[in-house]
């Protein structure tokens, strides 16, 4: 059970109790020989490691952060037994290896179960280790402790903490586990982790970044058994049902549009960035080397909103009221880069 304190730390944190109790999470208080003993009125938070459903050690949390681990246990991740999920070994989900425990609930609290933690947290910032006997690699022995799971799994995202020891993490995490199945994320500004993200973003924005992970780069020769299988594309309509029926839309990608002058390049691709804002609030960027952002493209883009053209017969056709609607709706998905005057780049 947990005690008051930690249900309400665990709230600041932005983890549901019940998900908490559900991985075995607990408050308790040392007993007089030093053992840990479950009691709700406790200081010290504990996260059972279990593997094989069965508990195998344990993390203890104690006041002013200070952690300690269940002596003589086996090194295994938190929450192993999800490496055995087959969705891991077909490649329809990937592996999210955090440096904590409290970031994989943050994970799995916004809705995305395949997130494991490094029980050890993250070594000093310092030069990546020169690892050539894995299988005597005592600090991460979690790793070869695993290693016949790890092997089958398709694609792996490694989201450990963005700071030096975080970095150094990871990089120890990729060469273990193969740079070529592995992906790293980006988080917000003021973010240093997925705990941080569900708090001040929401699990959306966690799953988000979990979606948008960036493959890290890799030289060298690989077999085609070597290449893992990359997701289906998620694509998503131009806003013309015909248009459809010969290209859509998915991200990351370059499109290039290209033709003669006063074709309508401008015009088509300011109209298919206003569907994309209409149907699935995307927020686009956009430079515009031409025309001018007011009124040209601002009127363009709020006609497209509205369904309706500013001026008809060289008369505005718009009522003071869609204006305004059209320039707040704007203002919510669109931004511009504009030149520096001071500037020549």
């Amino acid at each position: 059970m947990l005690g008051n304190t930690h249900l309400a730390w665990l709230d600041k944190r932005g983890i549901d109790p019940e998900l908490a109790t559900r991985f075995g999470i607990c408050t308790a208080r040392r007993g007089e020989n030093g053992a840990v003993i479950p009691d709700n009125s406790g200081d010290i938070l504990v996260f059972p490691f279990i593997d094989g459903e069965k508990e195998i050690g344990a993390k203890y949390r104690g006041p002013q952060k200070r952690f300690w681990q269940k002596p003589g246990a086996r090194k295994t991740f938190w929450n192993a037994d999800i490496l055995d999920d087959p969705a891991l070994k077909r490649g329809d989900a990937a592996l999210v290896i955090t440096e904590g425990e409290m970031d994989a609930l943050a994970v799995i609290q916004a809705g995305y179960p395949f997130a494991v933690s490094v029980p050890d947290g993250a070594p000093p910032e310092g030069p990546v280790s020169d690892v050539t006997d894995i299988e005597h690699d005592q600090k991460y022995s979690f790793i070869h402790n695993n290693w016949d799971r790890l092997k089958g799994v398709k694609r792996i995202i490694i989201a450990t903490d963005n700071d030096g020891p975080g970095k150094r993490l990871a990089e120890e995490l990729v060469r273990r586990l193969d740079r070529l199945r592995c992906s790293w994320v980006a988080y917000p500004d003021g973010c240093k982790d997925f705990n941080d993200v569900l708090v001040k973003h929401g699990g959306a924005d966690v799953i988000r970044i979990i979606n948008q992970a960036k493959e890290y780069p890799v030289s060298g020769l690989y077999r085609l058994s070597d290449i893992p299988v990359p997701p289906p594309l998620e694509c998503v309509s131009t806003g013309w049902s015909k248009l459809d029926e010969n290209i859509k839309l998915y991200t990351p990608a370059l499109m290039v549009v290209t033709g003669f002058a006063g074709q309508g390049k401008s015009t088509w691709t300011q109209q298919m960035v206003a569907n994309l804002a209409k149907r699935y609030g995307w927020v686009t960027a956009i430079a515009s080397f031409e025309m001018m952002i007011r009124p040209y493209v601002v009127d363009a883009l709020g006609a497209a909103f509205l369904d309706k053209p500013k001026w008809v017969d060289r008369k505005i056709n718009w009522t003071r009221h869609e204006e305004e609607r059209a320039e707040r709706w704007v203002e919510d998905h669109f931004v511009f880069i504009g030149p520096d005057a001071e500037s020549d780049d």
